[in-house]
């Protein structure tokens, strides 16, 4: 994984725990501050996200991971 993609991950993954309450608002916003993966909030709906990160009980770190895989630049 590429240098900027880890460091994205990290920043994911921080931003993503410190917000459990409201996660679905959370990890749009940390997509759009991240500079690895720009339009991905455009691409993926609320109804996606919480699709993936509810319905398919995946963790938080599994999700990052399935986010920064779907991410095209």
């Amino acid at each position: 994984m590429p240098l900027e993609k880890k460091k994205a991950a990290l920043y994911f993954e921080d931003e993503i725990s410190s917000y459990k309450s409201n996660r679905t608002n959370k990890i749009r916003e940390a997509l759009q501050k991240s500079s690895a993966c720009p339009t991905l909030t455009d691409v993926l709906s609320t109804t996606i996200l919480n699709t993936l990160y509810h319905s398919l009980w995946i963790k938080e770190k599994q999700f990052v991971k399935i986010l920064l895989l779907n991410c095209t630049r």
